[in-house]
């Protein structure tokens, strides 16, 4: 089934082998409640993402060891033709030597599949997630500042026999951190979105799709002297795809023009084209390869810009090596262009983040598992001192029961 789910915030790569909340496999024969305990030990060469000639203030040391203790629950029960999934994990997270920074992160995904006829169908769907700090985002702080994300949706699908129907969805969503910065700002919003689609005989759906919501940026008092505002309306209109071309290949996508307009400062309005296009393609019975590049648009209330830009690239490979290892090199590539300055910018601040990676998966046993993995993390930037570099390697280890 193919789910209309329109960008809310920004959305980034997991950085290596942090489970924060760890989704627990399921096969057929399964028991549908099952338990699990995790265990992550990741070093990180700059755990502060700082420049190579920059200092943690206060601090001595760039490097750090954290160590994740976790555990995990996952039901997934049907009752006829409905069915009840839920996925939730906490974890704590020790810093060393920093452990003023320990921190619990913890997350609940939960979604009631429902249909009332076989022609009205859909799904009610919570999400929450505190995940611990993320410095990539932090500049030179060096404090922990945990992000908070939570949205409800529910989608109805109506198909009463014709290839033409429709979809419907609401939400209702938020995003926020204890400190706010450029790239992430905090935001609370809900909406209503709308596609006409149509099913043709090879499996390939179509058809035009529409957006508007209303939302309030957080932290933010309305300013006219920098002219920040708070309340905002977004709304988005184009079409959508879904294309399986090949019994080995799946094509999906979206293009569209996104528009947002504040409710006291024109200059903070923007527009522009949005996409994004996914490729899953099953190269042999052992290896698989999964391509995503987009381009989105997202607030950024600053002195300097009033939105940004963003382009990303990625490419998640998987090598089944044996029954039991798998091998899973990745690349994701970001740009952000900061545009929109309500005032004078000599230089457009353009940050371009890359990260790779190569993780080994063992499973040792039906209900424990293995992982390592080693990865680069690098961002450059036109302003001085926002450029980092940072090695990491972990260890992850988990049980099931």
């Amino acid at each position: 089934m193919l789910l209309l789910v329109l960008a809310t915030h920004t959305a980034r790569a997991d950085q290596g082998l942090v489970p924060y909340v760890t989704a627990i496999p399921r096969d057929a024969e399964a028991s549908p409640l099952v338990f699990g305990v995790f265990q992550v030990e990741r070093y990180d060469s700059n755990l502060f993402r700082l420049p190579d000639d920059i200092s943690p203030p206060g601090r001595t040391r760039r490097s750090a060891l954290t160590s994740i203790t976790g555990i995990g629950v996952n039901l997934d029960k049907s009752y006829g033709l409905q069915r009840f999934v839920v996925n939730a994990s906490t974890s704590k997270e020790i810093y060393s030597p920093y452990t003023g920074l320990n921190d619990t992160g913890s997350r609940i995904a939960s979604t009631y599949y429902y249909s009332v006829t076989p022609a009205f169908t859909g799904d009610l769907s919570f999400k929450y997630a505190k995940v611990p700090t993320d410095y990539e985002y932090l500049g030179f702080v060096t404090n922990d500042n945990p992000r908070t994300t939570r949205e409800t949706r529910l989608n109805a699908d109506f198909k009463p026999g014709a290839a033409l129907h429709p979809r419907f969805s609401v939400f209702e969503s938020e995003d926020s951190s204890q400190t706010a910065t450029f790239q992430l700002s905090n935001s609370r919003s809900h909406g209503v979105q709308l596609a006409l689609l149509y099913d043709f005989p090879s499996g390939t759906v179509i058809g035009p799709y529409a957006s508007t919501s209303r939302g309030k940026t957080l932290g933010v008092t309305r300013d006219d002297t920098l002219q920040l505002d708070t309340d905002y309306k977004q709304s988005e209109v184009g079409v959508t795809v879904v294309w399986k071309s090949t019994g080995q290949a799946r094509i999906d996508g979206r293009v569209g023009n996104v528009n947002r307009t504040g409710q006291a400062y024109s200059a903070r309005n923007f527009s522009g084209p949005v996409g994004q296009f996914n490729l899953a393609y099953d190269v042999t019975g052992k290896s698989t390869a999964h391509f995503t590049a987009a381009h989105s648009l997202y607030a950024s209330q600053t002195s300097f810009s009033s939105y940004y830009a963003e382009d990303i690239a990625t490419l998640d490979l998987a090598y089944a090596a044996t029954g039991k290892i798998t091998v899973k090199p990745q690349y994701h590539y970001r740009r952000q262009s900061f545009k929109g300055s309500p005032f004078p910018v000599a230089s457009p601040l353009t940050e371009t983040t890359r990260y790779a990676t190569l993780e080994v998966d063992w499973a040792a046993l039906r209900s424990v598992d293995f992982a390592v993995s080693v990865a680069r993390s690098s961002r450059n930037a036109t302003t001085a001192g926002l450029q980092f570099v940072d090695y990491s390697a972990s260890a992850f280890a988990r049980f099931k029961f």
